[in-house]
């Protein structure tokens, strides 16, 4: 008879090394998004006085505060990831739909900002008019649909975590 080929130790595993796996890859990725993020809280800062917004354009301005949103967002999930040492968490797939969230909110209000200049890629455009960039709607698309999905990695974590 062969032996039992279920595991009856019901001890909660240790962390898993996801972040030892990753190497440098990880350390250098936060912290390079935290040193732009910083850079991006000084450019907001410095805006309130500087007005960066009559040199390059609104919509260069609003793309810039875009990116560094962006970089704050995400330099949250790192911290999380680093913390928790898990790929997934629910702080992590509301920073990606989030970040999808302000791709689609952008691709409606850049194109109607002063200094926009068209990508090629419009959706819903008659004449001068266009109702939103698709070269910025379809990244906040996809954002969402992966935050989705994370959110379903999560989830399948949690309750793995929970059957142990």
């Amino acid at each position: 008879m062969a032996g039992n080929d279920f595991q009856t130790d019901t001890r909660k595993p240790g962390k898993k090394e996801f972040l030892h796996r990753m190497g440098g890859v990880f350390t250098a990725a936060l912290f390079l998004t935290g040193l732009y993020s910083a850079t991006g809280l000084y450019f907001f800062v410095r805006s309130f006085s500087t007005h960066p917004w009559e040199e390059i354009g609104a919509a260069g301005f609003a793309w810039k505060c875009l990116t560094y949103l962006t970089a704050i967002c995400v330099l949250v999930s790192l911290v999380k990831i680093a913390l928790d040492e898990k790929p997934f968490s629910r702080t992590l797939a509301v920073c990606v739909r989030l970040i999808g969230g302000m791709f689609l909110a952008a691709s409606v209000v850049i194109p109607h900002l002063s200094g926009y200049t068209f990508s090629g890629f419009a959706i819903g455009k008659a004449g001068s008019f266009v109702l939103a960039d698709g070269m910025i709607l379809l990244p906040g698309l996809l954002l969402l649909l992966l935050g989705s999905l994370i959110q379903a990695g999560f989830d399948t974590q949690k309750e793995m975590d929970e059957i142990l």
